[in-house]
């Protein structure tokens, strides 16, 4: 588009535009971005989210992301990968947030998280986003409502079940069995990829 200055010629080529530039933290998405929430507004709120996060304006950001993932839970429609690019921008946005001072923030991307979007869309990444927020606000308070959903089959991936034996190896879950679960589903994990 720099090479050849011109208008995008469609609904793709803008949001491949729109993107690029918020990835890149150029201002001059801006405008592509208003563009595209005529169509998407969706996407849009979540590619506003990314250039401002990208400017290093976290709570302009927060709150665009917010937009986006409320959205999402009644539009069906943003393209997934970009939704799921979101997600990455709502863990950034809480880590910043936390690194930041501001706690409050970085615990309203966790409570975003905890819903699932419309048709369960991008529902897999939304859980390991889940799970990563309440490690960065408090892991040993929030760890096992982040991994409720999933359990007793939690994602076999070697962070997930860490997170799943640190978190149960505290309170109640010792006598509820789930430590034991925990443990074994690692111990499995572990076994399997060693072969």
């Amino acid at each position: 588009f720099r090479a050849a200055p011109r208008e995008p010629a469609d609904l793709f080529e803008l949001t491949l535009l729109a993107e690029a530039m918020a990835d890149a933290g150029e201002e001059a998405a801006a405008p592509h971005i208003e563009k595209l929430r005529a169509f998407e507004p969706t996407e849009a709120a979540a590619l506003s989210a990314r250039l401002h996060l990208r400017r290093g304006r976290i709570k302009e950001a927060g709150a665009a992301i917010e937009d986006a993932l409320r959205r999402y839970r009644q539009d069906p429609w943003p393209t997934p990968a970009l939704m799921g690019r979101a997600l990455r921008t709502a863990v950034d946005v809480a880590r910043r947030a936390a690194q930041g001072g501001d706690a409050a923030l970085a615990l309203r991307m966790y409570q975003l998280l905890r819903e699932p979007f419309v048709v369960r869309v991008v529902n897999e990444e939304r859980l390991l986003a889940l799970l990563e927020v309440a490690r960065i606000c408090d892991f040993p308070r929030l760890c096992a409502e982040a991994l409720a959903e999933q359990e007793p089959h939690v994602m076999w991936q070697r962070p997930v079940l860490e997170d799943r034996v640190e978190c149960y190896s505290h309170g109640p879950a010792e006598s509820d069995g789930r430590l034991a679960r925990a443990r074994a589903g690692r111990r499995r994990t572990l076994a399997v990829a060693s072969l």
